[in-house]
Parts: C-alpha cells; structure tokens; sequence
C-alpha cells in the first residue's frame, strides 16, 4: 500500500479476517502527508474508522493531522428545510409535534447538524425527511441558509482535512456529479482507498441507475404547494395542480398490479391501462411544469420545484418510448403505496475507467472477499480496472485447528421438497451440540419464517430472527444471551464481528445464486451470453462464491476463536462448479458425518 500510494498506482488486494487490513492501510496514508480519501461500505464502519482505529495510529505513530468524517446530506439537519416543513410537518404529522420541538430547540445549539445527535429520535422518523435535503430538494447557492448550513460546513472541513473517511454511497454520489458536471462533494485526492471493495460493483449498479420514484413525485408536489404558499401566494393553480397529480401517482400503482413486483419493464409496458395512467400523470406534470416555470422567478423554491417537475416529466416521456441515449435495463419494483422506474447501466465499470483516467491518483481497493478461487480477474472485469499490482493474502487463523467443515452429503438438493425440513432436523441436532451458539443464514425470507416457525417449537435456545428488531440491536441481544440462535438472510452475511464463544456454529443454507427471475440479473446475463460468454460460469458462480466467503466469515473472527461450518447445498460435492467454491474457502479439515461434527462442537469448550 505504501508502494501503492508512493508511486500513484493502483492496487487490489484480498486479505482474510484477522490480516489486519484497516492498519495496513491507515499507517502509509497518516505517514504519506497526501490527501487520501477512505471509502468504507456503511456509515457504521466510517465511525469505527474515524473514532476508534484512526486515533490509534495517531497516537502510536505520534502524527497529528486533520481527519474529518463527512456523510450523505441526509445524516444532516437543514434550516430550511426546517422552517418550510413546520405547518406540513404538523399537519400530516400531528402526533410527532414534541419531536418537531425537540429538533427546533436542538438546532439552535449543535455546532454539526448530524440527526445522529439526537439518538433518541428514531432515524425511521417521518420527520427527518421534511427536515434533511436530497440532491433534489437543495437550493444550493440560492439558499438563504447557505452560510449557516450544516453539509457545507462539513464539507469545508473536508477540504481542509488529509484523510477523509466516506462511505460507498457518499463517494458514488460525487462520482456521479462529476460525470454530469454538476461539480463535486469530495476535494481533490492524491490517493482513493476502497475498502469493503466487494460491495462497490453493486452499489455502483444503483448509483448509475437512472429512478424515479412515486416518493419523488409526492415529495415534488409537497414542496411546490410549501413554495407557492411562500413566495407565490397568488399562484393558487400550483396548489390546485399538485392535488391532482397525487391521485394520479395512485392510480399508476394500482395498474401495475395488486402484488408487490419485482420485473422488467417490457412485461407490463403494453398494458393499456398502465399506458393510459402514465400517459395522463405526464400530461398532469407537464401542466404543473408550465405553472412552475411562470413562478420560477418568484423564488429559489418555486425554481427547484420547477427543474425538479422538467427531470421528472421527461424521464416519464423517456421510459414510455423506451428511448434512452445508450442502452440501459428498464425495470420497475411496487410495493404497497408506492412504485419505482428503474434504468439501469449493463456494465458500470466504465465509470470508474473514466474517473481512474481523469486522476493521476493512488487507487487502493481491498476487501476480505474479492477473489474466486484464489484469482482478482471477476472483480477487475465488473470494475472495468487493470491493476498495476494484485494481492491475495491468506488469513492468520488456524482453521487447521481451529475449524471443521461439514458438508450433509445425505441431504436432498434445495428443489426437493423435503430438503428445508431436512436441513431444519440436523441443524437442530447440531445446535443442541453446540449449546446454542448458532447463526443459520438463508438465502430467503421464506426459508427464514419457516425455520423461525420449526425452531420457535423445536428448540429450547433463545430465538433472535431477523425481523424481530435492528440488526444492530439484534447482534448485541445474541452476543448477551451467550447460547442464542440466529436466523437471518442476507443483511447479516456480512458486517457482523462476534468474537469468542458466543458463536460457534454458522449453518449456511444454500449457494447465494441471485433469484434467477430478476429482471437486472436476467438482462446482464442475456447480455454476456450475447457478448459471446457464459453467462452462468463468468457471473452467476462468480458472484455467489464471494457472497458465500462473506457469510463463511461470520464464523471466525479472533485468534482464539474456534468453530463448525455447515453448508447444507449436496451441489458442492454432486456438481463440477461445487469445487470452485470449495477452492474459495478457507482451508477447513472436512468432516464427513454428523456424529463427527457433533464431537467437534462438544469439545470446543475443552
């Protein structure tokens, strides 16, 4: 890394649990005096960062420098916002008036504007949305709060500091800024270090997605009628428009089907009633465009409004001609109350092919879980990167030792009908051996509530599902219980550090292949297929070897730490591919029956 970072090139590097990646590349960037961006994959791992492993390299290395944290516009307070949503916020919300108090009072007083301060209000408040801006909603310059406001002074701080601890999605956001030449968040940097890099080709697939969402349109309406009655009382056409286009953005719901869905755009977009609800909420747009534009000059809130209402009408155009300047995957996902359109990029490793051009910058991506089989080329080709140099370090743990493997060679495969009542019978076996002590991570919700269901009745261990709370809260609760059972999906296949005994069995349900009905996955492998690949080998295993190292790696975290692995899926031993996952673990002895597995968590106590 210090290499790396000395002579501006670009490096990737896998390095297993307990390699110490965070120090490794922490000490080269205090002791570079370059201006280094640190990208992380959560706002949890930015705190741990910034809080615990930055001041200890400080302190160590006895280097004082600036170091600043800066997060998404949505973690900070804005004042006017603030201001504009008092009579909306009451109205809609009257049962949240004390915490509409709570937060005026607070935003007298902090110094950074972070809604984290007030850990008491829930993030899952309805009101820090009217309270917080989007890329949408801000006034920018024009903004009689601009001096004042809380994201700009972060981000002067920011461009003050030599490290500056993101994450993902902040950093993806100024990616896409720049490539729309709408400026930049993030200051200019000598060295950009991605860790948890696994998760950036998939992020970035959302990022680079063009969406419209029925919250943006319903938002877009909220704001005008907050504006007009601001600075153009006289315009009540805005008002009367606006309460129009809400009914309208309900009706679209309701024609793309009573189900929650998840599919392409080409199945339903013949469908003469969606075409009609679509075609009227645009003409409706287009009239509330027009009004907008007369009023624009009336206010920096009446001329958002109006941009906003001009983006949101011509995508709709767009997305009912199918007619996008380059070609992108067009989908669309309805929930309850509400729908989003998505157009999505095939590849989106040309966007950072592009930014790594423009920059004569260090690029440091690393992760515990890049590679397949010991080889970088997956993610370099979903990254669109060649790297100047490449790492695959081994973890320092004694999985010899330390671990066990083990494989139910008896079970069904995962379509039979038999299999989860199978899986649910040894896995309870092993749990009673093991004390409790047990994460089993599945690959569906469905999986999930009927092991939440068999265990609730089969299993005398205290029972942490998923659904039942945060994930955060979840963790500390098992870790606690000391012989508890965990049953979750993908959220906790990765990001969770339980170290000791706490743990010491994670049943893995089956291989994590992506839902083959979904309609980006279908259409990026159509598109390899065509491209003359092969669709299932060069993406599909790929992808789901690096999630299963991820869900792997719940299981040993520490140096002491010592445990079974259960991967109930017969495709490892019975299919060619299952070796390629097998090469992908981590080297754990095998043992090849239950009895055995069962002795090995009875003796990990001794």
């Amino acid at each position: 890394i210090e290499q790396a970072l000395e002579k501006r090139q670009i490096l990737i590097g896998e390095a297993g649990t307990g390699v110490g990646k965070s120090l490794a590349y922490l000490i080269p960037a205090v002791l570079s005096d370059q201006h280094i961006i640190i990208s992380t994959g959560t706002k949890h791992l930015q705190d741990q960062l910034f809080y615990k492993d930055i001041p200890i390299v400080k302190k160590a290395l006895q280097r004082d420098l600036p170091v600043s944290l800066l997060k998404g516009r949505n973690n900070y307070l804005c004042l006017h916002r603030l201001h504009s949503a008092r009579s909306n916020a009451l109205t809609r919300f009257p049962e949240n008036a004390a915490d509409y108090a709570e937060i005026q009072r607070w935003s007298y007083h902090t110094s950074k504007g972070e809604i984290s301060e007030l850990d008491h209000i829930s993030e899952k408040s309805r009101l820090w949305p009217l309270v917080t801006s989007t890329t949408d909603n801000c006034l920018g310059q024009e903004c009689e709060q601009w001096d004042e406001c809380f994201v700009v002074r972060a981000r002067k701080k920011a461009q003050q500091s030599q490290i500056v601890i993101v994450n993902h999605h902040l950093f993806l956001a100024d990616l896409a800024l720049k490539e729309e030449g709408f400026g930049e968040i993030l200051p200019h940097a000598h060295a950009y270090i991605m860790d948890e890099a696994h998760l950036l080709p998939e992020i970035a697939s959302n990022f680079f997605s063009w969406r419209l969402s029925s919250k943006q349109i319903t938002e877009l309406t909220s704001d005008s009628i907050a504006s007009q009655l601001e600075e153009a009382e006289d315009m009540m056409e805005i008002r009367f428009l606006c309460d129009e286009v809400n009914p309208l953005v309900k009706e679209v719901r309701l024609q793309l089907g009573l189900r929650n869905e998840r599919q392409s755009w080409s199945n339903i977009v013949h469908k003469p009633a969606l075409k009609s609800a679509l075609s009227t909420l645009h003409d409706k747009l287009l009239e509330l465009q027009q009004q907008l534009e007369i009023a624009s000059e009336r206010g920096p809130g009446l001329e958002n409004c109006f941009h906003r209402c001009q983006q949101i009408s011509q995508f709709i155009q767009q997305y009912q001609q199918q007619n996008f300047e380059e070609p992108r995957i067009l989908w669309f996902e309805s929930w309850n109350n509400g729908f989003a359109f998505y157009a999505t990029p095939y590849e989106t490793g040309v966007f950072f092919q592009k930014r790594i051009e423009q920059q004569q910058a260090a690029w440091i991506f690393t992760s515990a879980t890049l590679s397949v089989e010991g080889k970088l080329q997956h993610y370099k080709q979903r990254m669109g990167i060649e790297a100047d140099d490449e790492l695959v370090l081994d973890s320092p743990f004694d999985y010899k030792n330390h671990a066990r493997l083990y494989i139910p060679s008896h079970l069904p495969e995962p379509s039979h009908g038999e299999y989860l009542s199978q899986l649910f019978k040894i896995s309870k076996l092993l749990i009673q051996s093991a004390q409790g002590r047990s994460f089993i991570l599945f690959t569906s919700h469905r999986a999930l509530q009927l092991a939440a269901d068999y265990f609730a009745r089969n299993s005398n261990f205290e029972l942490f599902v998923q659904e039942q709370g945060s994930k955060m809260k979840l963790i500390e609760s098992f870790k606690q219980a000391q012989n508890g059972v965990l049953l979750a999906t993908s959220g906790f296949w990765e990001g969770v550090d339980i170290r000791g005994q706490a743990l010491t069995c994670v049943i893995i349900e089956k291989l994590p292949f992506a839902s083959p009905g979904d309609p980006v996955l279908k259409a990026k492998m159509d598109y390899i297929q065509k491209q003359g690949g092969n669709a299932f080998m060069d993406y599909q295993i790929p992808q789901a070897v690096i999630s299963l190292k991820q869900g792997a790696g719940r299981l040993i975290r520490d140096v002491a730490d010592k445990g079974l692995l259960v991967l109930g899926d017969t495709r490892l031993i019975n299919k060619p591919y299952g070796k390629i996952f097998l090469k992908s673990l981590n080297n754990m002895p095998r043992v090849e029956t239950l009895e055995q597995a069962q002795a090995f968590l009875e003796t990990i106590d001794e």
